[in-house]
């Protein structure tokens, strides 16, 4: 008798695998697995009576699994191998229902090349009515994707759900970038901002499976306030590398915002994943400027969790943009938590950069609460450039509070120009 955990392992090893399939079945690439793939599809047609079944596939998977497979399918298709609506959402319902979760998968990733314009839409509904198991919603994307390779426009028509959309642009975007690009430019302006942002980031994450620095191209004829954002869409698809290869990667971005991004997008992951890699890499790499949203991320997700190991941390750092801008994630987390402890370690920095920076997130942190407090922590940074940008932050946040008593405080200690900004709403 096969062991329960065995059975569970195997099931969502053939949902991997269908993954994997999806991601590759609009394209057979040359080698051994695109031999392979042919082989596959090719004892599909055999049970159509179309072409022959030889070679490693058979003997890897089985001509008789395969085989029965394609007379599966053969019982849903018509005479000249089409799958109507009807018969596509009755073969779902099947493959969905099937209590052999590997086959059931196995018929659902074949069904998938058998989408037309006539049977797409039907199936969709039938998918998106069935209350089955979690993995249905995987299922519902791996369909939108799908539909998307093969019908783009009409996949992103038939689909209302953002993420489902997401989904038909990424796989639209695979399969004919240059089209896909063309259509999400054309979108009409009565498109809203965090919709066009979405399916954007799925048309860079397409365009990444197959030429990521076509992606790359892409985010640089944008705006470059954006650039940073859609970058991360890039830089979890080339995480399929392994996260050494990606912090490679990353750091070899012409771009300066797009490389910055990047590692920051790197060191997120690292710390998801594989924390105790992530905080040697990052203070590996510290002294670089680029690196300094991923130092910061690594330091503020460590305070997250113990602030004492993000500052013993942040303190063995090498002088420079990284640890500067770790003290600050470690002393925001700090301010929050503990503001006695933190102001005590504060007065046990000594006087320099370290401790401005300390001081200017501590002194955000506890502005809302505190603002008198956080103002007379401001007046104590050595920086005179720092120390202002920080008085105005806080008597800005003062202002919106306790407006008679933070006017007085800015007519009488700010200069005219900082005093305008102090009084400016962010």
């Amino acid at each position: 008798m096969i062991k329960r955990p065995f059975v569970i392992h195997f099931v969502w090893g053939a949902i991997a695998a269908g993954a994997w399939w999806l991601g590759g079945w609009n394209e057979i690439p040359d080698g051994t697995t695109g031999l392979w793939a042919k082989e596959v599809i090719g004892m599909q047609h055999k049970a159509r009576g179309v072409g022959t079944v030889s070679g490693p596939a058979a003997r890897m998977l089985g001509e008789a699994s395969l085989g029965a497979t394609a007379g599966w399918l053969a019982k849903w298709s018509g005479g000249n191998g089409a799958i109507s609506a009807e018969n596509m959402t009755a073969a779902l319902m099947e493959a969905l229902g099937d209590p052999d979760s590997v086959r059931g998968m196995r018929h659902f990733t074949h069904l998938l090349e058998c989408l037309t314009a006539e049977n797409a839409p039907a199936a969709l509904m039938a998918l998106k009515n069935h209350s089955g198991p979690p993995e249905t919603a995987l299922w519902v994307s791996m369909f939108c994707t799908a539909w998307g390779a093969k019908a783009g426009a009409a996949a992103l028509e038939g689909v209302t759900a953002g993420n489902d959309r997401g989904a038909a642009m990424l796989g639209w975007a695979r399969s004919d970038p240059a089209a896909a690009a063309q259509w999400l430019a054309a979108l009409t302006e009565e498109t809203d901002d965090d919709t066009r942002r979405g399916l954007q980031r799925s048309l860079l994450r397409g365009m990444a499976r197959s030429n990521p620095q076509a992606a790359i191209n892409h985010i640089a004829a944008i705006t470059a306030g954006d650039r940073g954002d859609l970058i991360r869409a890039v830089t979890m698809e080339q995480m399929s590398h392994g996260l050494p290869a990606t912090a490679q990667w990353a750091a070899g971005l012409a771009d300066t915002e797009m490389r910055a991004s990047a590692l920051e997008a790197v060191a997120r992951h690292y710390m998801q994943v594989d924390p105790s890699s992530g905080m040697a890499w990052a203070a590996e790499k510290a002294v670089t400027s680029e690196m300094r949203q991923a130092v910061g991320r690594v330091a503020d997700r460590i305070a997250d969790k113990d602030v004492t190991a993000a500052l013993n941390w942040t303190r063995q750092l090498p002088p420079g943009p990284g640890q500067e801008e770790a003290y600050q994630q470690v002393f925001s987390e700090w301010a929050r938590k503990d503001p006695m402890a933190s102001s005590q370690e504060l007065l046990r920095m000594p006087q320099g950069q370290e401790r401005d920076n300390a001081i200017h997130s501590f002194a955000g942190s506890v502005a809302r609460e505190s603002p008198e407090d956080a103002i007379v922590w401001a007046t104590a940074i050595g920086d005179p450039e720092l120390r202002l940008d920080t008085q105005i932050d806080v008597a800005r946040k003062w202002n919106e509070a306790s407006p008679e008593v933070a006017r007085t405080w800015i007519v009488a200690n700010l200069p005219a120009e900082a005093r305008e900004k102090a009084l400016t709403k962010d």
